[in-house]
């Protein structure tokens, strides 16, 4: 999906801090891939897929594209917390 259609689409993008000491607090998965038609790294956020479309953020760099996706996932667990929503486990890899 291009950025043009997610603006058609009315996406907005929820910006929130993130803690000083600049650690995750949470463990849930992210994907970044390059897209060649918008120029960006797009972000998908698997675990927050029926709250949220996706690709849920971007970045103009892979460092960028982390960091959107830090606080996007912050703003969706403070959505979850805010309206009594469960919040969604993290899919955690698990080595033989």
């Amino acid at each position: 999906m291009s950025l043009d259609m997610m603006n058609q689409l009315g996406m907005t993008w929820r910006r929130r801090s993130i803690a000083d000491d600049n650690e995750m607090k949470y463990s849930h998965s992210l994907l970044i891939q390059w897209s060649d038609e918008d120029q960006f790294y797009l972000v998908t956020l698997p675990e927050f897929a029926e709250i949220a479309m996706q690709p849920s953020t971007y970045g103009q760099t892979y460092e960028d594209a982390v960091k959107n996706a830090q606080e996007a996932i912050e703003g969706y667990l403070a959505y979850c917390e805010g309206d009594g929503l469960a919040i969604p486990t993290p899919n955690v890899l698990q080595v033989a």
